[in-house]
C-alpha cells in the first residue's frame, strides 16, 4: 500500500504535467512524499517475503491467517460484477484521493511562502529582499529552477542536499553569491527582456542628503545612456555590452567575480582586444585554472531580485520620503552609524541602535531631547525598520556581504574593468571618460545648482568640497556604504 500509494502520486503528477503541457519543475524536496513511503513500503515487502520463506522452511504456517485473507478468485467467481465496480471506486479514490494530495503539496511547494518561510532562518533575508524588487510578482521557481527533465532532476537532488543542510545546521552564512548554477541571461532573462531594443537615455535623478548638522539635500540628476541596439542600428551606450554578434569574456580572480584580471572584446567580424590588469597579470597557472566567462545581463545585474541596500542609500531614502525626521542634527551620520554596529543578533540590534542615538544626543545635543523628542521617537522606529528589513546578522546577510554591480559607489561594480588600470597591449585602458555611460545635467544644494550648458554635461561635484571629479577616480576607496566614511 505505502509503495503504490508512493508511486501513484508520482505517476499522477507526472501524467498531470504532460496533459496540462506545463514546464515547470519543483523544489528537491518534493521528493519526500514520493521517495518515502516507496522505499519503505519496498523494504517491508522485501522483509516480508524474507520472513515468509524463513517460516516455511521451518515448517511453520504462514502469517497471513485465514480469518483476514481474502480469496479473489472465489470473489470474483461468485460476484464479478460487484468485484469490478467496487474495485474501479476503491481504486479511483486512492489515486485521485493520493494524487489531489500530491498535488496540493506541489502547488504550496511552488509556492513563494513555501521558499521564503518554510526555511525561515536561512531564507528570510532573500526573501525580504524580494519583497522590494522590481521582480516581486514572479515566483522564485521562475528564475530558480530550470524547466525540462534535466532542471527537475537538477533540483530534485540540489532540493534534497539542501534539506540535509537545513536539518543538521551545516549550510552557509551567508547563503553564496554569485548562484553558479543559475541559468544564463539568454536562457533566464530574455524570457521576458528583448535584447533587441534600443533604449537610449533614461533620466535619473537622485536626493542625497550631506553628514552636517541639517542634514543638506544634495541633489543630483543625469541622463544616464544606456544606449542598446535594434536591427537598423549598431548601437551604443552601457548595453554595448550585449549587443548582438559582439562578446565580452573576462577572468575573475574571486568567486564573487569582483576581482577582474583580463578581458577580451570581440567585434562581429571576428576581430579581438584583450585588456589585462597591469598591475597584477595572471599568471601562467591563474590562466590555466580560471574559468574564462562570457559577460551576460547578471554580470551587471546580479542583483535582479535580492538587494541589500547599504545604510547609506537607506538613510537617504528614508529623509527623502520623511520617514526619518530631517529637523534632527547629524541624523543622516548616526543613523548610519547605528545601523552599522558589530550586533550578534536582531534582537540585540534594535535597542543597541535607540541607544546608540539616545546616547549621541544626550551627549553632543541635549536640547534635541527636550524639544524633539517626538522626532527623535520617529527616527529610531524608522532606523530600527530599516534595519529589521536590510540587516540580517543570523546569517550574516548584509550589504557588504553582497556586492551591487550597477554603478560604482560602495562596490566597484563598473570600475572592475572600467579603469585605468586594465590596458590592451597597445597601452591603451578600459576607461575613457564618464560622459560615455552618463552625463550630469545639475547638481548641488537647494538653490545652488550647477546646471550644465545645453547638449553638453559637467563634472561632477564631490559633495565634500565642492571640487570637479574629471580623472578617474575609485568611489569605494571612501565609499563603502557604512559608517567607515565617517571616520
Amino acid at each position: 500500500m505505502l509503495a503504490v500509494g508512493g508511486a501513484t502520486g508520482a505517476v499522477f503528477l507526472s501524467l498531470l504535467d504532460a496533459v496540462l503541457g506545463t514546464a515547470r519543475t519543483y523544489p528537491g524536496v518534493l521528493l519526500l512524499p514520493f521517495a518515502v513511503p516507496v522505499a519503505l513500503g519496498l523494504v517491508l515487502v522485501l522483509v516480508g517475503v524474507l520472513r515468509e520463506r524463513g517460516r516455511r522452511a521451518r515448517g511453520l504456517p504462514p502469517s497471513i491467517t485465514p480469518s483476514i485473507s481474502i480469496d479473489l478468485a472465489r470473489l470474483t467467481r461468485r460476484r464479478p460484477l460487484f468485484f469490478i465496480v467496487a474495485g474501479t471506486v476503491v481504486a479511483s479514490f486512492v489515486v485521485f484521493g493520493v494524487g489531489f494530495g500530491t498535488l496540493s503539496v506541489v502547488e504550496y511547494s511552488e509556492s513563494n511562502a513555501f521558499c521564503g518561510e518554510v526555511c525561515h532562518s536561512v531564507m528570510n533575508p532573500e526573501y525580504q529582499a524580494f519583497h522590494s524588487s522590481p521582480h516581486s510578482r514572479l515566483d522564485c521557481v521562475d528564475c530558480h529552477v530550470a524547466p525540462g527533465a534535466e532542471g527537475f532532476l537538477f533540483a530534485k537532488l540540489n532540493g534534497l542536499n539542501q534539506l540535509v543542510s537545513i536539518a543538521t545546521g551545516s549550510y552557509e552564512r551567508p547563503i553564496p553569491t554569485p548562484v553558479h548554477q543559475m541559468r544564463s541571461a539568454h536562457e533566464l532573462c530574455e524570457t521576458c527582456h528583448t535584447p533587441e531594443r534600443l533604449i537610449g537615455h533614461v533620466s535619473l535623478g537622485r536626493r542625497y542628503f550631506l553628514s552636517d548638522a541639517e542634514n543638506t539635500p544634495y541633489d543630483l540628476q543625469m541622463l544616464v545612456h544606456v544606449g542598446g541596439q535594434s536591427r537598423m542600428d549598431r548601437g551604443a551606450g552601457i548595453h554595448y555590452h550585449m549587443f548582438l554578434g559582439r562578446k565580452v569574456e573576462y577572468v575573475a580572480r574571486d568567486e564573487r567575480r569582483q576581482q577582474i584580471a583580463w578581458v577580451r572584446l570581440t567585434q562581429p567580424d571576428g576581430s579581438a582586444i584583450e585588456y589585462e590588469y597591469e598591475p597584477s597579470p595572471l599568471s601562467d597557472e591563474e590562466r590555466a585554472a580560471l574559468p574564462v566567462r562570457t559577460m551576460d545581463c547578471l554580470d551587471c545585474h546580479n542583483r535582479p531580485a535580492h538587494r541589500f541596500p547599504a545604510p547609506t542609500d537607506a538613510v537617504n531614502e528614508a529623509l527623502a520620503r520623511g520617514a526619518i525626521p530631517r529637523a534632527l542634527p547629524y541624523i543622516k551620520r548616526q543613523a548610519v552609524i547605528a545601523l552599522d554596529g558589530d550586533y550578534e543578533t536582531t534582537e540585540e540590534a534594535l535597542p543597541a541602535i535607540e541607544e546608540s542615538l539616545r546616547s549621541f544626543y544626550e551627549e553632543e545635543e541635549p536640547d534635541v531631547l527636550e524639544e524633539q523628542e517626538k522626532d527623535l521617537r520617529t527616527a529610531i522606529r524608522a532606523v530600527q525598520r530599516i534595519y529589521r528589513t536590510t540587516i540580517f546578522p543570523e546569517m550574516e546577510a548584509r550589504w557588504s556581504a553582497h556586492p551591487d554591480n550597477i554603478g560604482h559607489r560602495d562596490w566597484p561594480g563598473c570600475f572592475r574593468c572600467h579603469n585605468e588600470d586594465m590596458v590592451s597591449e597597445q597601452g591603451d585602458p578600459v576607461f575613457e571618460d564618464c560622459d560615455g555611460c552618463h552625463r550630469i545635467l545639475w547638481q548641488g544644494e537647494g538653490q545652488t545648482l550647477a546646471m550644465s550648458s545645453p547638449g553638453n554635461g559637467q563634472p561632477f561635484l564631490h559633495p565634500e568640497d565642492g571640487e570637479p571629479m574629471e580623472e578617474f577616480s575609485d568611489c569605494t576607496e571612501c565609499h563603502t556604504g557604512g559608517a567607515a566614511l565617517y571616520e
